[in-house]
């Protein structure tokens, strides 16, 4: 993933712990971090929406909000059998099997919402 340095403010929360990332390599930083957290939640500049990140060893599910849009990643070849994952940050609630994505899929999501503040176009999408 590469960025320039343009002043927005990446912000992960991770959990408990909220972390900022301005640079290129703190934002690589705040990525790994992010897919080694059961739930988490990145936000890139001021704009009012954010992604939602779940993961577990191989997999994760993502949950993109804005004022207008709600929607889940989208797998239509995920097995049946993929691990369930946290929808929020008390684990309460759980992504359906549709959502699970490979966790490689799941870090190029996030690096192009780091890149772009808009809903990744690299993975499908259904309705949260």
């Amino acid at each position: 993933m590469t960025t320039t340095e343009t002043g927005i403010v990446v912000t992960g929360v991770l959990g408990d712990d909220t972390r900022y990332a301005r640079t290129p390599s703190e934002v690589a930083e705040l990525v790994r971090a992010l897919l080694t957290t059961p739930y988490a939640e990145l936000r890139v500049g001021p704009e009012a929406h954010h992604l939602a990140i779940a993961t577990t060893p191989g997999w994760g599910a993502l949950t993109f909000t804005t004022a207008d849009d709600h929607v889940d990643s989208h797998n239509p070849d995920a097995p049946p059998d993929a691990p369930l994952l946290p929808k929020d940050a008390a684990g309460t609630r759980h992504y359906p099997t549709t959502a699970s994505l490979p966790l490689d899929q799941v870090s190029e999501a996030v690096a192009e919402y780091c890149l772009t503040a808009q809903r990744p176009a690299c993975v499908l999408w259904q309705p949260a």
